[in-house]
């Protein structure tokens, strides 16, 4: 009997050991997660900019919308993870960009 009781002793110390490491790791992650998305728009804004440049130097002027930059320059935006805003100042205007994670 005593032999059971504490084999069960042992294994409820190995349940509240690993809930607490559980308990521990996750928030860990989460955050892990949420700079991993923050660096995503920041790298999606970059992309933009570069292309932003790129059409400048090769047609003298700024896209009017974000479109034009998908289907002339290879951008591709992921609109179920980020929301993307393009405030178009006319065509010798630098376009501001800002991307968001949704």
């Amino acid at each position: 009997m005593r032999a059971l009781r504490v084999r069960l002793i042992a294994a409820v110390l190995i349940l509240a050991a690993m809930a607490a490491m559980v308990a521990l790791i996750v928030p860990l992650l989460d955050n892990t997660w949420s700079r991993t998305g923050l660096w995503r728009a920041d790298t999606l804004a970059t992309s933009i900019n570069r292309a932003l440049s790129q059409c400048y130097a090769l047609e003298g002027e700024y896209p009017p919308d974000l479109s034009y930059l998908v289907e002339n320059y290879g951008i591709v935006l992921d609109e179920e993870l980020f929301f993307y805003r393009y405030q178009y100042n006319g065509g010798n205007l630098r376009p501001e960009v800002w991307v968001v994670e949704r």
